[in-house]
């Protein structure tokens, strides 16, 4: 009878094909499509009687929140809707969670363990970079994408304050000490985060105020790590940020030297040749994942930019940090103005435009309804082109001399990447509906759609503009622009956030969430 009566409030709002997903005590959740969002979830809360103030204010909290956030490994939500008053958030639908696979598996092998709870804790790393605690970190709030992806979901409790927040709300099996005393700290999601990995590891929940004994865990540096996660006392436990180097410590990756056939981009060659890539550099130095790289125009420096809320300038040559510049919130994207005297540099809602000869701040611009995930500049220095994320989805183009906005290219879902031909005629543009998709500014209008098996993070053309090379989860891959043959797949250890072309097309960088620069060298050989 409830799920008829809901079903009926969704109809009326235009979705269709309502399926029941699931339920807890507070909510209800059901699977829909819907002409604007596509196939996607709605929770709607579950009450008798008069709706209680309370649950309208809970649920419109839970959406500010969530519009502040974009991160590949957090439930996006899209919007709050009101159906006869009553609130309802749409959200990114996710066929599954981590309670269904462990009733199925009972328990998960290492490997499987650390691949699953490494992007769940760089999602809590992420929270903690913007002052959110979760607050209730549990199997049922792990759910996975139809790709297998895991992602946090469910920040109806969390909190921003952190300083006088309390718990409004947790499960028993997960609960930290502090949170029976109604107390909530960014140290509460490293408790749970433990719990759940005894969870995954065991096939049973192990928090220590239920007074049992803690289980073995394999290898040792695990168990170590997770019995300080359970400490009572939140101030003895690691940060997010500690756990996760632990683990990245005890990996040994392998670089791969990858081979490339295609012609010579800036120099006559015989029509096949041979590219040999390999590794030259690993820039380390930032504190968090890499979102974006770029070179100077000379090529003699890159810069990157990081959920740490800074941008730091490289001598490509020798690998050394030449300037810090500080952000208030994660730097999604940076870009060097054609002549090199400009750097551009996104972040929350604003685009930044730098001085590189004195580091003054020259403009900031401001018409996004949402993060703004990527920029760049025309080829000849005159425009601006900016992709904003889940809440607005447009490329925008932006006059340099003026900052008038010129035009504006609707998606379907966030932009993550622009990037310019070197003509200028055309933007590639890289988004989480998996495509890579080509456009004719001045018409406006879309020429080519390159379909990936997942989000694509980062676009960008080789300097005639006879390639394209584009990044999504590990890999990055080249095409040829006249064919839209794929050429060559490299591979990172994790997703890869952006690739940059040298200038002279010999070289192409790319940044990972795996926190490691990667300059791959191309040679040209008959």
């Amino acid at each position: 009878m409830l799920f008829g009566f809901y079903r009926g409030l969704l109809e009326e709002f235009g979705f269709s094909s309502v399926e029941f997903v699931g339920e807890s005590l507070r909510n209800i959740v059901f699977k829909v499509f819907h002409p604007s969002y596509g196939v996607v979830a709605v929770k709607i809360p579950k009450f008798s009687g008069t709706l209680d103030r309370r649950i309208v204010e809970r649920y419109k909290r839970e959406v500010e929140i969530c519009k502040r956030l974009s991160h590949p490994h957090i439930v996006a939500v899209r919007d709050l809707i009101l159906l006869r008053g009553i609130p309802a958030i749409v959200e990114e639908y996710c066929p599954s969670n981590l309670r269904k696979i462990l009733n199925e598996k009972g328990k998960l092998d290492l490997n499987t363990f650390l691949e699953i709870f490494t992007k769940i804790l760089k999602a809590v790393i992420y929270l903690h970079s913007q002052g959110i605690a979760h607050g209730d970190i549990k199997p049922e709030n792990i759910l996975f994408t139809e790709d297998g992806e895991p992602k946090l979901a469910d920040l109806e409790t969390a909190k921003i304050t952190l300083e006088q927040a309390s718990a409004s709300a947790f499960t028993m099996e997960y609960v930290a000490p502090e949170q029976l005393n109604r107390k909530l700290t960014l140290k509460t999601d490293i408790y749970q985060l433990a719990v759940v990995a005894y969870e995954m590891l065991t096939g049973k929940p192990h928090n220590p105020l239920s007074g049992e004994k803690p289980p073995k865990i394999e290898p040792k540096w695990l168990n170590n790590i997770l019995q300080t996660a359970l400490s009572k006392n939140p101030n003895q436990r690691p940060t997010a940020k500690q756990i996760h180097k632990t683990i990245q410590t005890q990996k040994t990756p392998t670089i791969p030297i990858q081979t490339i056939t295609y012609q010579k981009p800036t120099q006559p060659l015989p029509p096949k040749q041979k590219i040999t890539i390999k590794l030259l550099k690993t820039l380390k130095g930032h504190e968090s994942e890499v979102c974006s790289v770029a070179w100077s125009p000379n090529g003699k420096y890159l810069a990157s930019g990081s959920w740490d809320f800074t941008v730091r300038v490289w001598d490509a040559e020798t690998g050394r940090l030449l300037k810090t510049l500080s952000h208030e919130d994660s730097v999604l994207s940076v870009a060097w103005n054609p002549d090199g005297r400009y750097l551009a540099s996104s972040s929350y809602d604003t685009v930044r435009v730098w001085d590189v000869e004195t580091w003054k701040l020259l403009k900031t611009l401001k018409g996004h309804g949402d993060s703004v995930l990527s920029v760049a500049w025309s080829p000849d220095g005159q425009y601006l082109a900016s992709g904003g994320g889940l809440f607005d989805r447009t490329v925008c183009v932006w006059d340099v001399e003026t900052w008038r906005l010129l035009k504006t290219l609707s998606h379907g879902d966030s932009v993550l990447s622009v990037a310019w031909s070197p003509d200028g005629q055309y933007l590639a543009s890289g988004s989480w509906d998996k495509t890579a998709r080509i456009w004719d500014v001045k018409a406006g209008e879309l020429l080519k759609t390159l379909s990936h098996e997942s989000w694509v993070c980062s676009v960008a053309w080789s300097p005639d503009g006879r390639y394209l090379a584009s990044s999504s989860y590990d890999t990055v891959r080249v095409w040829d622009v006249e064919t839209w043959k794929l050429l060559k797949t490299l591979s990172h250890e994790e997703r890869v956030e952006s690739v940059a072309w040298s200038p002279d097309g010999h070289y192409l960088a790319s940044g990972s969430t795996d926190t490691t620069v990667r300059v791959w060298e191309v040679l040209y050989s008959v």
